[in-house]
């Protein structure tokens, strides 16, 4: 098995077999597991793993995307070359749908004009409708929580920019934002558990060993 069909192996099958002790799959299964190479794809996922770049790709560089927009669809071509750049086979995009139109967001900008200017800071729901340029129009606080509430603002909306939500309690701030770690705690983070002492999985509590058989 060469290295490349290793970590395409490890990707794959991590998940299951790092939650599964060994002496377990032995007594259910009843076939023999490979020892060696259980090790060697626990070896990868825990010293080779590439799901922080994956995820930086598929959430920072082509996020975030709705259904056949742009960002939808440079996500998947990049899918498609990474699956082909770790040997997998027939790759490839397949139609489905019917679908509507995909939605883009492009720009957006709010602020405040009267009785101070100040920027607002938001983003619009997807498939929000554009303005075909810049408006200006009263702001009205207009919560809608029940139906009943639409009849209770029925005619007085028109032309306005309606805030539907409830404003937002903000408390104030008494620590920093911020925190350096020291470095026991960065030695500690660098530290990746091994699933199959933990418990996890087995309706075990975090940082309880994994059951082992006759136990």
């Amino acid at each position: 098995m060469n290295l490349r069909r290793l970590r395409l192996v490890a990707a794959a099958c991590t998940s299951t077999l790092l939650f599964t002790p060994i002496p377990y799959a032995q007594d259910q299964g009843g076939d023999k597991v490979d020892l060696g190479a259980l090790t060697e794809i626990k070896n990868e996922a825990f010293q080779h793993s590439q799901v922080m770049e994956n995820l930086f790709y598929i959430s920072e560089v082509y996020g975030p995307r709705v259904n056949n927009s742009r960002n939808h669809r440079a996500a998947a071509e990049w899918a498609v070359q990474q699956m082909k750049t770790w040997g997998l086979q027939n790759v490839h995009l397949e139609k489905w749908g019917p679908f509507g139109d995909g939605w883009q967001i492009k720009k957006y900008y709010g602020a405040l004009e009267s009785p101070a200017y100040a920027s607002l800071i938001g983003f619009p729901l997807a498939w929000t409708p554009g303005t075909n340029g810049p408006i200006t129009a009263e702001a009205v606080l207009a919560p809608l929580h029940s139906e009943a509430d639409f009849a209770k603002y029925k005619g007085k909306l028109k032309g306005k920019i309606v805030l539907i939500f409830d404003p937002r309690e903000l408390s104030l701030h008494s620590e920093a934002e911020a925190h350096r770690l020291t470095d026991e705690e960065v030695a500690a983070r660098a530290k990746t558990p091994d699933p199959s002492r933990t418990g996890l999985g087995f309706g075990g509590r975090p940082g309880a060993e994994a059951p082992r058989p006759g136990e």
